[in-house]
């Protein structure tokens, strides 16, 4: 698809700010995955999230592969714990910061993206179910001892 210089900077000051506001749009949507579906079950969840995937490839595989940025990968992780502490306040009851937990966390979401990364990198062809059912095993055997 071709569009004129002209209807590009119409919307856009450079290509900087087009790719900003596509990572600004997938992180939204992301989070809005987050926080309207977590407290579904895992399976559930990580259908959801593995459709977003799957319906979003081009910008996911240039997001989320092997090129991506630090500062995306920064905010991603940033939104994940958030996103994450806040349900576990909101609906299981933990109260302050645990930083064990947060460690925790910050090592199942490193984790997480760094698989999410690898099959992007290998253009999506590992089966979607097999990644789907790896994180809600994962996901289902988690064991976090609260304070």
């Amino acid at each position: 698809m071709d569009i004129h210089r002209s209807t590009f900077y119409a919307n856009y000051t450079d290509i900087y700010d087009l790719y900003n506001q596509i990572e600004n749009s997938m992180i939204q949507e992301i989070s809005d995955i987050f926080l309207e579906n977590h407290t579904v079950d895992s399976k559930e969840f990580f259908q959801i999230l593995f459709n977003y995937i799957s319906e979003n490839r081009q910008v996911c595989r240039m997001f989320l592969g092997k090129n991506v940025s630090s500062t995306l990968y920064n905010r991603l992780t940033d939104l994940l714990k958030d996103t994450y502490l806040g349900c576990l306040r909101n609906d299981y009851g933990f109260t302050g910061t645990d930083e064990d937990l947060e460690y925790y966390m910050h090592f199942y979401i490193s984790g997480s993206l760094a698989v999410i990364g690898k099959w992007a990198d290998g253009n999506f062809d590992y089966p979607t179910e097999k990644i789907m059912m790896m994180f809600t095993d994962i996901n289902n055997n988690l064991d976090i001892h609260f304070p």
